[in-house]
């Protein structure tokens, strides 16, 4: 769903001056103050964690990737980007193809500017390894399956998970809870979960996280292990038939790579119903299926939409009944679920057509229909009052 914003009324620099190193509990977490006339008082300072073990010595790192999080952030405020300190040459190189391929996708105006006080070459390591970034979703189970037991190349060695982007990064009970599930998802698949955290989602809320911020804020994060990780492989969020404006685009993904760190979008050729396909084939990827952003983090609450619409497409597989970190389906609070965005129409419309053409859905077919038309209705009213759909 696109913003409903308005021009900046503040053009001009978003300035970031990198603060304090701290080190404790097997993590480095690090500062970042921003400086803009429009920033509100959460916007002020960014935080990001990384383990120790994991964390760059080069300045010049960080300095990258914390100017590739906050590019579609400064696009937002209409703003270049000016940060005082170093960041690396190729980053700094690389930038306005990133900055305009993004501007074109969101059709905006002028080009993101990046201004740094040096910038140089960085030495990294030889012998590097794949990561791909993991969450527990479809979209993530499909890439790691493809890439490990599709023996699809390169094979991934890596899975990054980054806390405070669907889980509550503040707490250490739900950091451990989500590492543990993660760990226990990771190693059969013979493959190394890493982790960082940042406070960028939960504090950066007025720009859109899904049009316009993920991509860009994962990938410039994944910096960040450019010491142990050469490439980045980022699960597609639509097949190509549905490309819209969005947060992680084959056009923008590319741009974000350099010297330091190749990011790649995988499986854009693929529909969702193709990867739930894949998924269903894994009686292990089903047990550890983790696609719930409105839980605790630690299990999938079963009634928001995104499970409710995971365990439609899991039905038309012919495999919920073997996915337990689900649960089964009622018809009746299918019936009842709300539909509040534009692009569920026809998403769902999609899902009620499948449900119908396949023996045993008809009444889930009904069900989505229903809730369809219930969002058609309020369409309706809402225009006849004069609001916003």
């Amino acid at each position: 769903m696109k913003e409903s914003r308005r021009p900046s009324p503040y053009p001009g620099r978003l300035v970031v001056e990198p603060a304090e190193h701290r080190v404790g509990g097997g993590w480095r977490r690090r500062t970042f103050h921003l400086s803009h006339p429009a920033l509100s008082s959460d916007e002020r300072t960014l935080e990001v964690e990384v383990p120790e073990a994991l964390a760059p010595p080069q300045e010049a790192v960080w300095g990258a990737a914390v100017c590739t999080v906050l590019g579609p952030f400064a696009d937002f405020l209409e703003a270049s980007l000016d940060y005082r300190g170093t960041v690396e040459s190729s980053f700094e190189a690389n930038h306005p193809s990133w900055a305009k391929a993004f501007q074109c996708l969101h059709e905006r105006p002028g080009v993101v500017g990046l201004q740094a006080e040096r910038a140089q070459t960085v030495a990294l390591p030889s012998g590097r390894k794949v990561a791909s970034t993991f969450t527990g979703g479809i979209d993530s189970w499909f890439t790691l399956l493809r890439h490990s037991e599709d023996g699809l190349a390169p094979r991934v060695d890596r899975v990054l998970f980054i806390h405070g982007l669907d889980s509550d990064h503040r707490s250490a009970e739900v950091r451990a809870g989500v590492e543990g599930l993660l760990r226990r998802a990771a190693a059969p698949m013979g493959v190394e979960p890493v982790f960082l955290a940042t406070n960028f989602r939960r504090d950066f809320r007025r720009a859109s996280w899904g049009y316009r911020l993920h991509g860009a804020c994962i990938a410039g994060l994944a910096h960040l292990l450019c010491n142990e990780v050469s490439r980045l492989i980022f699960p597609s969020s639509s097949p190509l038939s549905t490309l819209e404006p969005w947060g992680s685009h084959p056009l923008t993904d590319g741009r974000l790579s350099n010297d330091m760190l190749v990011v790649e979008q995988d499986g854009f050729e693929f529909t969702r119903t193709e990867k739930t396909e894949r998924v269903a084939e894994s009686d292990f990827a089903l047990e550890h299926l983790r696609v719930c952003y409105s839980g605790d983090g630690l299990r999938n609450c079963g009634k928001c939409e995104k499970c409710i619409r995971t365990k439609i497409q899991l039905a038309l597989a012919g495999a919920l009944d073997r996915c337990p970190s689900l649960g089964s389906l009622d018809a009746r609070t299918v019936a009842r679920m709300s539909l509040p965005e534009a692009w569920q129409l026809e998403t769902y419309g999609n899902l009620q057509r499948e449900c119908a053409e396949t023996p045993g859905l008809q009444a889930l077919a009904r069900a989505i229909g229903h809730a369809v038309r219930w969002r058609w209705l309020n369409v309706g009213a809402r225009r006849m009052l004069g609001r916003t759909v």
